[in-house]
């Protein structure tokens, strides 16, 4: 087996495993924060504030990474993320609102690495198979999603046979996972980044302006795509479920409706990298703002009875998600020279999870104020921006593909 081959699969597992160890957290960590709390009112900001971590992580984790390589700087990552679940079962246990803020903080910074690693094995590939790399990794989020949540139930029963809290067995599962993934980084990646020594692509990185780099067209393409549509995307997904019990839907419904949704986020991704690489980024970006565009208008005209229309719309969502997040972290990978790239993906990565974090926010007060139809046209408007990026300025070609 190629050393490239072996590394890919080596990222790919340890993607999918740290992602169900945080899929299994972030289900619970709602239910944790109302039980503490004793209120509804404050559930939704344990997961607002790992959100903000995860933005601070991208930039701590990839300026680790640029400077000690990927073998560190990920296993880094998730022996943090491991931590901060640790952190998060001690709050279960002490009914501790704040350390559960802490707890999730501390796990968001961490599962930076499971975002980042996708750059990492898009570096790995020539740039007419980058996006197809990019596509596997979002793949294993696959696993997560449905792995995660059905270990819910067999941690429960665990933690009650050592009398802990129900709940706390979730984090427990996640902290194990997580330090799953970071021996599998530890044992089958090597030291380096793959093409040069991190202390020379640092040096190097240091003569580059992240100003200059975020001027060049490829790059506001990228960025407007993965950031415009991480927005949309959290906007509409965030209240949907909301929005399906106040028309008085039951939890079958919402369970049906964001499976689509993921679904349509991760089932996919390998066909979108193929048809990056095979048709380019921006026609992979103008389809998916289409898509995200499209499940907007068709949510909102969704009925009252009409589960399957919000599945469907919710299906489009996700995907339109998904082909923006591919074909621009793609794009991203090849538009700016290898030393400069491991930074800027960091950044991006962060101002992407910013965004997310700032539409979990708001949607609530945007749904409490004009209802869900405003809320998913808004969202649909919002979409077109990266259109209107494209048009702005014709893209120049990618100044290094190395």
């Amino acid at each position: 087996m190629s050393t490239r081959r072996s590394t890919t699969i080596a990222f790919f597992s340890g993607v999918a495993v740290a992602n169900t160890g945080f899929i299994a957290a972030i289900t619970v960590t709602g239910l944790v924060a109302e039980q503490i709390t004793g209120s509804a009112r404050l559930s939704g900001l344990p997961g607002a504030i790992g959100t903000f971590g995860t933005a601070l992580g991208a930039t701590v984790i990839s300026t680790l990474i640029a400077r000690s390589g990927n073998r560190v700087g990920l296993s880094v990552g998730y022996v943090t993320a491991a931590i901060g679940a640790g952190l998060a079962l001690t709050a279960t246990v002490v009914a501790s609102f704040p350390l559960l803020l802490a707890g999730m903080l501390v796990l968001g910074i961490g599962h930076s690495a499971t975002q980042l690693s996708r750059y990492a094995a898009a570096n790995l590939f020539e740039p007419h198979h980058r996006a197809r790399a990019v596509g596997i990794i979002v793949w294993a989020g696959t696993i997560g999603s449905v792995v995660g949540p059905s270990l819910l139930k067999p941690s429960g029963r665990v933690a009650d046979a050592a009398r802990l809290p129900e709940l706390s067995g979730a984090y427990g599962v996640a902290g194990m996972f997580f330090i799953v993934a970071a021996l599998l980084y530890v044992v089958f990646l090597g030291g380096g980044s793959a093409t040069e020594r991190p202390a020379t692509a640092v040096r190097k990185a240091a003569q580059v302006s992240m100003r200059d780099l975020v001027r060049l067209p490829e790059v506001q393409v990228a960025l407007s795509a993965m950031i415009i549509g991480q927005l949309v995307m959290v906007l509409i997904m965030a209240m949907t479920p909301l929005h399906i019990r106040h028309i008085g839907l039951g939890l079958g419904a919402v369970g049906f409706v964001i499976s689509a949704h993921t679904l349509g986020m991760f089932a996919l991704s390998p066909v979108t990298g193929w048809l990056t690489d095979r048709l380019g980024s921006v026609r992979v970006i103008v389809a998916g703002v289409g898509l995200l565009a499209g499940s907007a208008v068709l949510a909102a005209a969704a009925p009252a009875d009409g589960r399957t229309q919000l599945a469907v719309a919710l299906f489009l969502l996700g995907l339109g998600w998904n082909f923006g997040f591919v074909a621009g972290s793609s794009l991203l990978t090849r538009s700016v020279p290898g030393h400069a790239r491991t930074l800027l993906q960091g950044r991006a990565d962060s101002m992407v999870w910013m965004a997310a974090a700032l539409a979990s926010l708001a949607s609530g007060f945007v749904l409490d104020a004009a209802g869900y139809p405003t809320l998913t046209i808004a969202g649909g408007l919002i979409a077109l921006i990266p259109v209107a990026v494209i048009l702005r300025r014709p893209l120049t070609a990618a100044p290094d593909t190395v």
